[in-house]
């Protein structure tokens, strides 16, 4: 049974957050994913708006492409080998597929830059180590620590 089976891949812990905990930090508010399997929307709903930033769950949140998302104009699709990455629309999407956006006169937009999916379960795993460094960095971003005290023998301070 794939590990999606139950839960959207936006709801996938892949470092310190989930998927979708990574782009809503970024955001500054809460996201909504379509989830690939139909019958989970019950439980996981999309929240639809007269403005809609739809993201592909299944992608790893990185500064450049938070960027090309976030600068979509409206009626704007991002993909990458024939995968949306990310639409920008006014109208409500219940499926996530290359095809609707020809139909729906969308302007497609190529993104050029690396991505990093969840395409296999093994990537929870194998990208989990740098997944927890990013997250890490964006949670203490902005915020000073205690100082150690004395009495702790530190083995990596450049890490504290």
């Amino acid at each position: 049974m794939p590990l999606t089976y139950t839960h959207p891949s936006c709801e996938l812990l892949v470092g310190i957050w989930r998927l979708r905990e990574k782009w809503e930090s970024r955001l500054g508010r809460s996201a909504s994913f379509i989830p690939y399997r139909s019958y989970l929307s019950a439980k996981y709903p999309a929240h639809y708006t007269s403005d809609n930033t739809y993201i592909n769950g299944a992608l790893l949140v990185d500064d450049a492409l938070f960027e090309a998302v976030t600068g979509l104009g409206m009626q704007q699709a991002l993909v990458k080998n024939n995968r949306v990455v990310a639409v920008r629309t006014d109208a409500k999407m219940d499926r996530f597929e290359t095809d609707l956006l020809a139909v729906t006169g969308m302007q497609v937009l190529d993104y050029k830059g690396e991505i990093q999916w969840i395409a296999f379960p093994e990537d929870v795993f194998t990208k989990n180590g740098k997944e927890i460094a990013r997250d890490f960095v964006a949670i203490t971003a902005n915020r000073a620590s205690a100082e150690v005290d004395d009495s702790n023998r530190l083995i990596a301070p450049e890490h504290i």
